[in-house]
């Protein structure tokens, strides 16, 4: 694969780097939460201005992560070729130092602008990190061998379940919720073993994987997401369009959009605690359902209505399967029903217009 000459097709009419920079040490996590929506959102000028902010206050190397990790979580099997040299830019420094330092900034307009969107290996992650059913298939993995582990995940014949507890478990993404530094130092001799099942995927698929693992922390459990879901749909998924539902408003707050702030900072928490206070429909659900920690659950299905929102994302079959299986999985987290989840999803939508008026009030006073 010709990568220079890929990414350089890239640098037409590029995107001019933004003066800003970040307010203070704290400041990336927010911004690089704002990256991400407005990657997801298709709201280039939002991107370009958050990914110069991290560019200019010496945070490059991490948000080229951070971009490698969103591809995977957002972009994934919609646009391949992207993914591609969005994992050869970045991975890379001497190939990276060669071209115009601005040409990141091509690539993240592109994310936003790429046509297909897909999240099914991270739902696929999501639905079996969250579900307590899965516990049996995790505990397994945890106690065998690397290599007990990679003949599980490697044998198409295991449940879908057991074979990802393996994979995750191969890459050291996977604990005991306690300690995993034992689980990741062993997974640093174990890529060999990870990477023996790739040989007969799409070279450009192999190559996003393997450079995902040699990554390693939080990338080395999206490739197995990725690979198990090619095996599920024998081959990459045939998207099919989809009307997206309607964008969610969201106010812009010292230049950020909104949803980057409520789980990231104190005074995001505190929105979403004025806003369960604030509606009456929450505070009803909440007593229904007998919900104690009522701010964390509404804050997920804050989440699911406006932090996963994607601009023209188009589903595979199996990625609705995938996205309803991360609900059902959410739901048992907190001990609410299927059905129960999806009404406070339904009344955390209608409800936005109060939640974005408490969001002002509050975000707005905050300096910098």
């Amino acid at each position: 694969m010709d990568f220079e000459a890929r990414i350089a097709a890239r640098a037409k009419d590029c995107p001019t780097l933004k003066k800003a920079i970040l307010t203070d040490k704290n400041a990336k996590w927010r911004v690089v939460s704002a990256l991400q929506k407005a990657i997801r959102r298709g709201d280039t000028d939002q991107a370009v201005l958050t990914a110069s902010a991290l560019y200019n206050s010496g945070e490059e190397g991490y948000m080229h992560r951070r971009l490698c990790v969103i591809g995977l979580e957002d972009i994934a099997f919609g646009d391949m070729p992207l993914l591609t040299d969005l994992f050869a830019y970045f991975s890379s420094k001497p190939f990276r130092l060669s071209l115009p330092p601005e040409i990141f900034l091509c690539l993240v307009r592109d994310m936003c602008e790429t046509p297909i969107k897909d999240r099914s290996p991270n739902e696929f992650n999501t639905s079996f990190s969250y579900s307590p059913t899965d516990a049996p298939a995790k505990a397994e993995a945890l106690v065998r061998s690397t290599k007990e582990n990679a003949d599980t995940f490697y044998n198409p014949e295991v449940l879908l379940s057991h074979r990802l507890a393996a994979g995750l478990a191969i890459g050291g993404a996977l604990h005991d919720g306690n300690s995993n530094y034992k689980l990741r130092k062993r997974a640093a001799s174990s890529t060999k073993l990870w990477r023996e099942g790739l040989d007969y995927v799409p070279e450009e698929m192999a190559y996003v994987c393997s450079t995902a693992l040699a990554f390693g922390g939080e990338l080395t459990s999206l490739p197995t997401g990725m690979r198990l879901v090619y095996e599920m749909e024998k081959g990459y998924p045939a998207f099919a369009h989809s009307c997206p539902q309607p964008k969610p408003e969201a106010v812009i707050v010292n230049g950020l959009i909104s949803p980057a702030f409520d789980m990231h900072t104190f005074e995001g928490k505190k929105c979403v605690a004025y806003f369960r206070k604030a509606c009456p429909e929450l505070v009803k659900w909440a007593e229904v359902n007998k919900i104690e920690d009522a701010r964390s659950v509404i804050g997920d299905a804050l989440f699911e209505v406006e932090g996963k929102w994607c601009d023209g994302r188009m589903f595979s079959k199996l990625g609705m399967e995938l996205d309803a299986l991360s609900h059902k999985a959410e739901a048992e987290k907190w001990g609410v029903d299927f059905v129960g989840f999806d009404q406070l999803m339904e009344i955390v939508t209608q409800n936005l217009p109060l939640l974005n008026e408490i969001r002002t009030k509050i975000l707005s006073n905050r300096p910098g």
